[in-house]
């Protein structure tokens, strides 16, 4: 049997430069220090499109490791994640965002451990909002937890990306993080009782969806005058009152869809009941006729932190 561990460390890089699978990546790096050494950082391409995601797991005490389920072949994996340990993590395009106690903000690959650090998290460009930073951290705990953030590109392959956050206060905001030493605020087009749901970015913008299923574009060429528009106007009532728990906006195929998930109440609690697919009605705003009944091949995946779709035909 083949002693993988006596291979001379070029030949491990050279492999590891050919690993394409996460699941592959992972097991590499448990061969020995040799392997793990060579599989991290710019050794791992990744770049296959036909990638099933890993699902990251809680986190539990006293551990630095993560584990990560897998779709494709239902194991778990562990890797060693010291720079997520104690804080809130979410992720983009393959990357992960974490949150501190502090409100600091990096960007982390979870396979090469490649980090890249952002702006102080409450450093505006363009400042409107009315908060100190002398406020308690709690405080600034309400305002600024971030419950979403969408990258534009992957860092692993371009330097000319963007970063979108969307906080708990619902305020978006963005920056570039190879240009910045700033976040930028995005001016909310005034809607009454209205709040975002959900972000993505598609072709080329950023789009955000809100509780009354209004689809906005990010407008921010102008930094400083970075605002949002309303491109396709609300939802009818009938669908989304009463039972709407929440929307999402995803890419699907190249094209822009928003799904809604309805909840019925069960005890004192709202389970969640249907999902329903709306092909965003860019030409003509109406939703009634842009319901969609069928994802042919695609699979959907949904989640408060990250929405996306694979083909399953590739696996």
């Amino acid at each position: 049997m083949t002693n993988w561990s006596d291979l001379p460390q070029h030949v491990v890089v050279c492999i590891a430069k050919h690993i394409d699978s996460f699941e592959d990546f992972i097991v590499a790096r448990g061969v020995d220090r040799s392997w793990r050494s060579a599989a991290i950082k710019e050794n791992f391409t990744g770049q296959s499109t036909h990638q099933v995601p890993l699902l990251m797991l809680p986190d539990k005490e006293d551990t630095t490791l993560r584990e990560f389920h897998s779709l494709k072949n239902g194991k778990l994996y562990q890797l060693n994640l010291p720079d997520a340990v104690e804080k809130l993590c979410f992720s983009s395009l393959g990357w992960l965002m974490t949150q501190s106690q502090d409100l600091k903000l990096n960007l982390l690959h979870p396979l090469n451990q490649k980090k890249v650090m952002l702006p102080d998290n409450l450093i505006f460009e363009n400042h409107h909002h009315d908060y100190h930073r002398s406020s308690s951290i709690t405080c600034l705990w309400d305002q600024f937890t971030v419950k979403k953030f969408v990258l534009s590109a992957s860092p692993s392959w371009t330097l000319d990306y963007m970063v979108i956050v969307l906080y708990s206060s619902d305020i978006l905001a963005f920056c570039r993080p190879e240009e910045d030493n700033k976040w930028s605020m995005i001016d909310k087009s005034y809607i009454r009782g209205s709040y975002f749901l959900d972000i993505t970015y598609y072709q080329g913008q950023f789009y955000a969806v809100d509780c009354f299923g209004n689809v906005l574009v990010c407008d921010i060429e102008d930094p400083k005058q970075a605002n949002t528009r309303v491109v396709v106007s609300a939802m009818p009532e009938g669908l989304i009152y009463p039972c709407i728990q929440k929307l999402y906006v995803v890419e699907l195929g190249g094209t822009l869809f928003v799904v809604s998930r309805t909840s019925k109440c069960v005890g004192c609690c709202h389970a969640t009941d249907e999902f329903r697919v709306f092909e965003v009605p860019f030409r003509n705003g109406n939703w009634l006729d842009s319901e969609v009944k069928t994802l042919g091949n695609k699979c959907l995946f949904l989640g408060t932190n990250s929405s996306f779709a694979v083909d399953a035909t590739n696996f």
